[in-house]
């Protein structure tokens, strides 16, 4: 998934590339937010890196509603980048809703793995 990388851009891409929230919410807890401040010091150290946020959902819901919810949760993970220093320009958004499922079956430990946020890293070729 992530295109382009160097060795060392790989061998350094933080643990966690994955940012879960609550039933229709957008709003990133504390350890979201811990994740997503290592994954800022990753964009910071290798400034030829760009990330694309995708938004997730679980399959409740309807696909408009949850295509937005994927936005906001998105979103909402950029503005934590931002804060951090990462310029808007690097940072690519794209909501799934529901269409993205990491597990299909219909109980809730599996719609909490499929409310999420994916870090997805990419070097723009021939550097910035």
């Amino acid at each position: 998934m992530n295109k382009y990388l160097s060795d060392a851009e790989l061998a350094a891409l933080p643990r966690h590339l994955r940012v879960h929230f609550a039933t229709n919410s957008s709003q990133v807890n504390a350890h979201g937010r811990r994740i997503a401040k290592d994954n800022a010091q990753f964009l910071l150290k290798f400034p030829r890196v760009d990330v694309r946020l995708e938004g997730n959902c679980d399959q409740r819901g309807t696909q408009e509603y949850n295509l937005a919810l994927g936005d906001r949760r998105a979103e909402s993970v950029a503005r934590i980048l931002e804060a951090d220093g990462i310029p808007a320009t690097r940072i690519q958004m794209v909501s799934f809703g529901k269409d993205n499922l990491l597990c299909d079956q219909n109980n809730a430990s599996c719609w909490k793995r499929n409310r999420r946020v994916d870090f997805v890293y990419h070097a723009v070729l021939g550097g910035k």
